[in-house]
């Protein structure tokens, strides 16, 4: 068992669902690999599958970027429901993936329970505006997510609401970042309200 890799990058590698059984496998047990790239792998919903189980048991990983694999709705709803359990995880960049407003809908439920995660890349997918209207909706509860990426989506202006905008103002407001840096000394109970502009 390795005691001493904790930086594991096999970009580029056509791994496909094998190799993510495999590493997935590997993560169940090992405790010193932080930071694990396996983007461009040709790693599909299967692959995906196995390394989410695995997240939901390993608190080691805090930084995964499985980005340019297409596993669509069903590997992005499976990622999104690991973040119910884990919380050590950090960063996640999962950008063209072929995952639509399914698997927004699914990471903006998962961010209302989750106090772990800081980055979350979605770019380069197929989410509109309902899934970036729920994500928006889920930063009114969750005050840790200080990154987000989603732009490169058809993600259109609606009833005068620039959805983008909205996002932005939400990660940055003072309120919120209070509290995620320990200076508030009491979260709002229903949260901060969602901005409309």
């Amino acid at each position: 068992v390795n005691t001493t890799i904790n930086d594991l990058t096999l970009a580029d590698n056509d791994i496909g669902n094998v190799g993510a059984c495999a590493i997935a496998a590997m993560l169940r047990v090992n405790t010193t690999i932080v930071d694990l790239t396996l983007s461009r792998n040709e790693i599909r919903a299967e692959g995906i599958a196995a390394i989410a189980s695995a997240l939901e048991v390993n608190n080691t990983v805090t930084a995964i970027r499985l980005y340019n694999n297409a596993f669509g709705d069903e590997g992005g709803q499976l990622l999104a429901h690991c973040l119910l359990t884990n919380s050590s995880l950090q960063e996640l960049l999962i950008f063209y993936c072929e995952m639509t407003d399914v698997s927004a809908l699914a990471f903006a439920e998962a961010l209302k329970a989750n106090a772990g995660l800081h980055s979350l890349d979605l770019d380069q997918n197929e989410i509109t505006f309902d899934g970036a209207f729920a994500i928006a909706e889920a930063l009114t509860i969750n005050v840790t997510l200080n990154r987000l990426a989603i732009k490169l989506n058809p993600i259109e202006v609606r009833d005068g609401v620039d959805v983008l905008e909205l996002l932005e103002t939400r990660l940055n407001d003072p309120q919120r970042a209070a509290w995620a840096s320990g200076e508030a000394d009491t979260k709002p109970a229903a949260g901060i309200p969602l901005a409309s502009g």
